[in-house]
């Protein structure tokens, strides 16, 4: 599965983009802010995340996109 690491980025960028709702709770995000999100996970990782069938319920804490970031990995290319 994903690594710690993934976990502690995850959680930097999603803290300044200013989108957690307490320690590991997401914030309702819009589709704008989803897409910055995604981008910014690409940008940091190197990962094609939009090649993975993604869906809201994902993008919903630190720990289910950490586990996305795990998925992604794991994922022939």
């Amino acid at each position: 599965m994903s690594t710690p690491p993934d976990h502690a980025l995850v959680r930097s960028i999603a803290t300044e983009m200013k989108l957690l709702e307490g320690t590991d709770r997401m914030r309702l995000l819009d589709s704008l802010a989803l897409i910055e999100l995604v981008a910014a996970l690409e940008d940091a990782t190197g990962l094609d995340l939009l090649r993975l069938p993604l869906t809201v319920e994902m993008f919903r804490s630190v720990d289910s996109i950490t586990e996305l970031l795990g998925r992604a990995r794991e994922a022939p290319s």
